[in-house]
């Protein structure tokens, strides 16, 4: 589990955010009193189990409350100048495996087709498609 990125900020949205939450549910067991009779050990059993459950799934659902990041930048730079293998004939589009996952790839040079197996480099990306360029061969 990694918490470095935690600032007060995501901090402070995911309280803000699970106590208007607690709030409806709250209102919730309210209107389900006024039908049913709920016990008051049963109402405050359900509210501490609601918001334990909010303590407990914090450190795996933070990143979801770090608004503040571009993650698609962040990736694109990690993935630029990566290589790729063409995973399905590139012409000029198609599919390549980078660091094990499938991607849609285009060619950069639309004239250009490339076969299965050769290796492409990333060199940007359009929407979810990677744009691509061959790999010099190596003599």
């Amino acid at each position: 589990m990694n918490i470095e990125g935690i600032t007060r900020r995501i901090i402070f949205r995911y309280v803000w955010i699970q106590t208007l939450e607690t709030i409806v549910f709250i209102l919730i067991l309210v209107l389900i009193h006024m039908w049913v009779a709920i016990p008051v050990w049963l109402f405050v059993s359900a509210c501490a189990v609601w918001v334990l459950k909010d303590i407990i799934l914090f450190p795996f659902v933070w990143h979801a409350y770090d608004w503040d990041r571009n993650k698609e930048s962040d990736q694109m730079t990690r993935i630029a100048g990566m290589q790729g293998i063409v995973h399905r004939q590139l012409n000029p589009g198609g599919y390549i495996h980078v660091r094990g996952e499938l991607w849609e790839a285009e060619m950069e040079d639309k004239t250009l087709q490339l076969d299965q197996g050769r290796t492409v480099t990333v060199i940007g990306k359009s929407g979810h498609t990677l744009i691509v360029r061959p790999e010099k061969e190596q003599e």
